[in-house]
């Protein structure tokens, strides 16, 4: 046998494609913390590496987990509930479910919205991969559970302060999701995220408005109202 070929056998140098291709992970889906971690602190290659390949499984769990966190602190009842030897554990349990089929609610209906909203803005994506994006923009919300705590002890603004954070932090991370599912620009991106914000906002106004034109009808306040022949 000519010296120069290495057997499978032998202790013989091995090609570098051979070498290289047991070790490359590049195809290989990351882990839960690892897109976690993206998310909150590369968000903008978290988002493109979790759209080209959305773990669908990986963004119900933490859905679940933030949810569940969230109602777990919600109230020191709650928690007086949880530890009271199985009395009133109904009550914690329910609104945690409760909580649970809302937020899901809300995602669904985030997602089509902005997906929507992404299209008109000339983004060309999928809904399904914005619908998994958009629960890891939710991961800042994990701190919420200690942020409630914090606001029951004496570093109460320091909470408000962080719950401010939390918000633009979660709204930075969400306009991130909608330019890596759609390939939008930031400013784009922002748009979508911003319409329907202020949609709600005008909307609020409008009520507003109209109940305090319905109290100072006659009805309301008091005196009768006899009709003009």
């Amino acid at each position: 046998m000519p010296s120069g070929i290495a057997t499978p056998l032998s202790d013989g140098p091995v090609p570098p494609s051979a070498s290289a291709a047991p070790a490359s992970g590049s195809t290989s889906p990351s882990s839960f913390l690892d897109n976690l971690y993206g998310a909150l602190f590369t968000p903008r290659r978290a988002f493109a590496d979790l759209a080209a390949d959305p773990p669908l499984g990986q963004a119900v769990i933490l859905f679940v987990i933030i949810d569940v966190v969230g109602a777990a602190t919600m109230s020191s009842r709650l928690l007086t509930g949880l530890g009271a030897g199985g009395r009133g554990i109904l009550a914690p349990v329910g609104l945690i479910v409760s909580l649970l089929v809302f937020s899901f609610f809300l995602w669904f209906l985030s997602a089509a919205v902005l997906n929507l909203l992404a299209e008109f803005l000339g983004g060309r994506g999928r809904g399904a991969t914005l619908f998994v994006l958009l629960a890891f923009a939710e991961a800042p919300a994990l701190l919420t559970g200690p942020i409630r705590i914090l606001r029951t002890t004496f570093l109460g603004p320091i909470a408000v302060l962080a719950s401010i954070a939390v918000y633009l932090w979660t709204l930075w991370l969400t306009v991130e999701a909608v330019g890596a599912s759609h390939q939008l620009s930031f400013k784009r991106s922002l748009l979508a995220v911003v319409l329907p914000l202020l949609a709600v906002l005008a909307f609020l106004v409008v009520v507003v408005i109209a109940a305090g034109a319905a109290l100072t009808l006659p009805f309301f306040r008091g005196t009768p109202y006899i009709p003009r022949i």
